[in-house]
Order: C-alpha cells, then sequence, then structure tokens
C-alpha cells in the first residue's frame, strides 16, 4: 500500500514538471501574469504592491511561492519590536531588490489569508524577461529557508535545494546567524 501511495505521489509530481531547468515553471495549469510596482515591503517574505497589468481582483499583498523568511516585526507605541533570529536581516534584504521595484509576478490565483490579510502567493520576478527569480536570491544569500506546500511550486524545488544547501554549508545569512 504504501508503495502504491508512493508511486502515485511520484507520478502526480513527474505530472507538473517536464523536467527542464528554465526559470519558468513548467507545469501542465498555465499561470497567470501580474505586473505590480512593490509599495511596501513588510518583512522577508511579505510585501504589497500597485498592479500596473493583471492584477484585477487579485489580494495586494504578495507571498511568494517556494520559501518562507523569517519573520519581524518593528513593533509600534503599544507592542515592542519583535521576531525570529535573522528576521531584520530578512526583511532588509527583501528590501533591497524590492522597494519601489516592478515585479513580474506568475500566479494561479492562490491566496492564503493570515491576520484576516489575504495574500497571493506566486513566483516573483525582478526582470521581465522572467529569469530573476527572487526565491532564488533569497535563499542563495541565507534570507529564507525553501517551504514547498503546493504541487505548482515543484518545477523549482531541485535547483531552490541546492540553493539552500549551499548557503547552508557556507553558512550565509540566517544558516550562520540561527544553527
Amino acid at each position: 500500500m504504501k508503495l502504491t501511495v508512493l508511486s502515485l505521489l511520484l507520478l502526480a509530481l513527474a505530472a507538473w514538471s517536464d523536467g527542464s531547468t528554465s526559470a519558468q515553471p513548467a507545469s501542465r495549469t498555465a499561470l497567470a501574469l501580474a505586473i505590480a510596482v512593490v509599495e511596501g515591503v513588510v518583512d522577508g517574505d511579505t510585501f504589497d504592491v500597485r498592479y500596473v497589468l493583471g492584477g484585477e481582483g487579485l489580494p495586494t499583498r504578495i507571498e511568494p511561492y517556494l520559501t518562507v523568511a523569517p519573520r519581524f516585526s518593528p513593533g509600534g507605541p503599544f507592542a515592542p519590536a519583535s521576531g525570529e533570529c535573522y528576521g531584520e536581516e530578512a526583511k532588509a534584504l527583501a528590501e533591497r531588490y524590492l522597494e519601489g521595484q516592478t515585479l513580474w509576478l506568475t500566479h494561479q490565483g492562490r491566496t492564503r489569508t493570515q491576520n484576516f490579510i489575504e495574500r497571493l502567493r506566486a513566483f516573483v520576478y525582478l526582470d521581465s524577461e522572467r529569469t530573476a527569480l527572487l526565491q532564488a536570491i533569497q535563499v542563495s544569500q541565507g534570507g529564507a529557508r525553501v517551504a514547498v506546500a503546493h504541487p505548482e511550486e515543484t518545477p523549482f524545488l531541485s535547483t531552490i535545494l541546492r540553493m539552500e544547501n549551499e548557503a547552508r554549508s557556507a553558512q550565509r545569512g540566517l544558516w550562520d546567524a540561527c544553527g
């Protein structure tokens, strides 16, 4: 029984990927494209956008596929600053690449709600050719860890895991600061 379930899982994963190493995800379900300008970075893996094209009806808060970064909250008049190990640095890394930038987001319309705020899950590209994937940059620099939750994320998985292993071996970012 376990072998049958594993075989079915492997077949399902294979159906989502054609084995290419392209920066474009290979999937049976087409990904929609939206172009947006970053209006603010919330933390290392959450940011707000204003859509320029293709964002009709989509949440303006974005959470990238594939990764999770340490959380950081700057605090306020009634709450002290708080966060996870390397959270402030992960946010600074995201700000360096995102603040005021135009992004190309590919997505399937998948959303997630946290703290009553809906977030669009997307692949986040820093260039119009869609070759510079934000998630790859963050993981390679130790600003985020791999976290896959949906089948459409699997085409990049082997590459991103390799980048995470390299960052961990080199003790970059959170791998140095947090152990």
